[in-house]
């Protein structure tokens, strides 16, 4: 499981035991780091929660092999391969290029999510809605597009597993900031009670 989320963070094995050592004033090596991945030596108690903070995924899925197994299902699920990645890139420049969907367009992206999300898988949802932050992220020079950034961002952060995720929690503040710069209280409101059963949010 470290190997797989280091991985999706684009990290070498150093790497990740810098991000460590810098955090917890540890004095890791890349050896170590491999030794966990390849089961040589178990982390525990410390390391769990050093390795919880620096690859962004909640602890009880480190410590509970259950918890752990539907993680990496997920996670199996919603990485986004190169070929996606590229994909999304290509479609930012191209709504650049074009101008980008008008703020009503964005919203009626909005509203048809709210039915797909009851019928769609979360892996799906999560694929689809980066493709849309992606783009709006080139948009955003009026506040009508940061009221519907901030709904969009509201929508991924719901799609990100466990209930106390490290990454679900950053999505829920960006977008209570987004919504502050939209300067419509509606979204701010919205926004903000999506985000206030999750812990830190």
């Amino acid at each position: 499981m470290i190997r797989k989320l280091r991985a999706a963070h684009g990290w070498y094995q150093a790497r990740l035991a810098d991000e460590i050592n810098t955090v917890h004033g540890t004095t890791l090596t890349r050896g170590y780091t491999a030794r966990w991945e390849r089961g040589k030596v178990t982390p525990r108690g410390f390391y769990h929660a050093a390795l919880s903070s620096a690859l962004d995924v909640p602890l009880a899925v480190l410590e509970d092999p259950m918890m752990r197994r539907e993680f990496l299902t997920d996670m199996a699920g919603t990485a986004i391969a190169p070929v996606i990645a590229s994909d999304l890139l290509a479609r930012e420049f191209a709504a650049r290029l074009a101008g980008g969907p008008s703020a009503q367009a964005w919203e009626a992206k909005l509203a048809s999510y709210g039915s797909d999300y009851m019928s769609m898988g979360a892996a799906d949802i999560q694929r689809r809605v980066a493709g849309e932050l992606v783009v709006i992220q080139q948009q955003l020079d009026q506040p009508r597009l940061w009221s519907a950034a901030a709904r969009f961002m509201t929508l991924y952060a719901k799609t990100f597993p466990g209930s106390d995720g490290n990454a679900a929690v950053r999505w829920y503040r960006m977008a209570a900031t987004a919504a502050d710069q939209s300067e419509d209280p509606d979204a701010r409101v919205w926004v903000r009670g999506k985000g206030s059963d999750r812990p830190g949010v």
